[in-house]
């Protein structure tokens, strides 16, 4: 049986030493990067036998933004523990390393990880020095907090020109919005609004426009990338930094990678593609098999969440973002999956669970979608708060009930790739030497071999069947039968007129599909 690599991406940040998992477990490092400011990431690997390429890959990547810490320990944590079980000689361990491998970028942004160490705001930079109003200056007018209420928002400042104004709270959570006035039809503004709190230190008249920065990798990749940047941080050019050219290049040699899973550390659930800002929409037959991931994923881990990228937090879906780069880009099956939201301990059985948040806007709110603080005064005519664009987005330091929440879930993986098993349907011996043969290959998996969209975008890669070399003959037939891509419980079957008396071995072969052969034995044919 043919196994499968699983590529996994964790996207994260931390104050955490991140160093301590790496220098326990060298063995398992195969390659390296230098980001511009000269840190270290690395390609990890854990493979049982044999320890080559016939296997599928499952791929984690994490620590994309500087503020997702919790994503790289998740990673470093199963992969860790998983290679000592294997070594330890777990008869578990053995079993699914024989049948898959897995590779992980625990942390892709090595930079951003360690300037947002202790950091409580949000930050998704790489931390290269960055003009971002293209004043010819870098990092020198950042976001403030001006009222000091722990949430970088908008700012309100009251003007009788102002074309801004107040709407009354509706529903329960009684915070006064902001809209713009319509004077056609009688309405008043009165308010001035800037989307970034903050001081104009550079004196350009923008205000919180160039802060400590860098480059979001997370906007970089090349499907979807635009230039000028409606969203800005996603680079001069797409692939521009180099850590996402690594992942880039890594990923577009490695064929066997089948499946891709994006860890990040908000979120509470699993996402799948595409965003509202992609070019393309997720095709049918790919959605249905995302949900029943997502169902599967649900009952393994303490998340009830299963939703698109679009409707996850808003980090997820800018234009240049991995997880649509993967899917409609590269063309591999990929999802996200975030470790945190609102925590709920059971009562009685302790049992924890996460609701679907990732703004918090004090110590105990958490809103869904996007947070929302009330205005508060900082001086006469000046309020803050709004939408809290670097709020308090972070998981909590010191948080141990994420440890081991993913490793069941990533080791049932291995049952979702696609199996392609061959069978004879028919057979008829034509002489003493030469049988016909219908053979049939199908697909038992839960996965399409590939998906809807890896074919669109020709990315796909089929089944073939190839008579084999050796004594036997081919005398009616194609040698090489294209079965193209093979969707769940879907088969196909052709036909061949072999001469000879020995066994012989036939086999599908696609990059990312488990596979179970068989072997022919022209002599027991009647």
């Amino acid at each position: 049986m043919k196994t499968i690599l699983i590529f996994i991406f964790f996207l994260t940040a931390s104050s955490l030493d991140l160093k301590v998992n790496l220098e326990s477990a060298p063995s398992l490092i195969t390659k390296s990067f230098t980001t511009p400011l000269g840190d270290e990431g690395h390609l990890w690997e854990v493979s049982g036998l044999p320890a080559d390429d016939s296997k599928p890959v499952i791929f984690l990547i994490g620590g994309l933004r500087g503020d997702e810490p919790y994503s790289v320990a998740a990673i470093e944590h199963f992969m860790i523990n998983l290679d000592q079980d294997y070594r330890n000689g777990d008869d578990d361990a053995a079993e699914l390393l024989s049948r898959v491998t897995f590779r992980a970028i625990p942390g892709l942004n090595p930079s951003g990880l360690k300037l947002a160490a202790g950091i409580p705001e949000m930050f998704p930079w790489n931390g290269v020095p960055w003009d971002d109003d293209g004043d010819g200056f870098k990092d020198e007018d950042p976001p403030f907090d001006l009222n000091g209420d722990g949430v970088i928002g908008s700012v309100r400042i009251e003007k009788p020109w102002g074309q801004w104004r107040e709407v009354l709270p509706k529903d329960d959570l009684k915070i006064t919005k902001m809209k713009k006035a319509d004077f056609v039809k009688g309405e008043k503004g009165g308010w001035i609004l800037r989307d970034i709190e903050g001081d104009d230190s550079d004196g350009d008249g923008l205000y919180g426009e160039d802060g400590l920065g860098g480059i979001s990798l997370d906007r970089n990749f090349p499907y979807n990338w635009q230039f000028p940047y409606s969203n800005s941080g996603g680079g001069p050019f797409a692939v521009s930094e180099s850590e996402v050219k690594f992942v880039v290049d890594e990923l577009l040699a490695s064929h066997e990678v089948a499946f891709i899973v994006n860890v990040r550390d908000l979120g509470a659930g699993m996402a799948y593609p595409m965003s509202d800002e992609s070019s393309d929409k997720t095709p049918q037959k790919d959605k249905k098999i995302f949900e029943a991931i997502g169902e599967r994923f649900k009952q393994k881990t303490p998340y009830d969440s299963f939703f698109m990228a679009k409707d996850g937090p808003e980090s997820w879906s800018k234009k240049g973002n991995f997880l649509d780069w993967a899917y409609a880009g590269l063309g591999r099956w990929s999802v996200s999956v975030g470790l945190w939201g609102l925590p709920t301990e059971h009562e009685e059985t302790g049992k924890l669970t996460f609701e679907k948040a990732w703004h918090q806007v004090s110590e105990k709110e958490w809103f869904d979608v996007v947070g929302y603080q009330d205005w508060t005064s900082y001086k006469e005519g000046e309020d803050s708060s709004g939408w809290p664009i670097y709020g308090k987005s972070r998981i909590p330091d010191g948080e141990t009930r994420l440890t081991g929440i993913l490793d069941s879930w990533l080791k049932s993986l291995v049952g979702e790739l696609p199996i392609l098993n061959i069978a004879i349907e028919e057979s008829e011996r034509l002489s003493s030497e030469t049988v016909k043969v219908k053979l049939r290959v199908w697909n038992s998996g839960l996965l399409s071999t590939d998906s809807d969209m890896s074919s669109r975008i020709r990315e796909s890669s089929n089944v073939w069947v190839r008579f084999p070399e050796g004594d036997s003959m081919l005398v009616v037939g194609l040698p090489q039968i294209n079965l193209g891509s093979l969707a769940p419980g879907e088969s196909k079957s052709w036909e061949w007129v072999i001469k000879g008396r020995k066994k012989i071995e036939v086999s599908p072969t696609h990059p990312r599909s488990f596979v179970n052969p068989l072997t022919i034995d022209p002599k027991e044919i009647k």
